[in-house]
């Protein structure tokens, strides 16, 4: 993991990558894909929920990040797509087991760093 998020640092030649990006990098390379084809996949739901429940998890929720890369375009959409994703986690074990994997994985990659 530590090599993904050097090498896109060395790409983007950014001192400090935020953590939306190391959020994005750890679910990219848990479904064992690029970046970028990552955040095509954003449009299928499960992936954009779990994204947000993640932002929301670790307080990278901005509106800047929100409309350049998730395609949510004001609040009242953030909203309803929370409360789906609220309700989701709620209802389907294989999400919530999802969600919980992904952030222990997050939380471990914040303490190494």
């Amino acid at each position: 993991m530590k090599e993904i998020i050097k090498e896109k640092h060395y790409k983007r030649g950014v001192g400090n990558i935020n953590k939306y990006e190391i959020i994005m990098l750890i679910l990219s390379s848990y479904y064992g894909m690029s970046y970028e084809e990552f955040k095509k996949r954003l449009k299928k739901k499960d992936n954009l929920y779990l994204t947000l429940l993640l932002m929301k998890k670790f307080k990278c929720l901005n509106s800047e990040v929100i409309q350049e890369n998730l395609g949510i375009l004001n609040n009242r959409m953030l909203c309803y797509r929370m409360k789906k994703a609220e309700e989701k986690i709620l209802i389907n074990k294989r999400f919530r087991d999802e969600y919980f994997e992904l952030e222990d994985k997050i939380k471990e990659n914040f303490k190494n760093a």
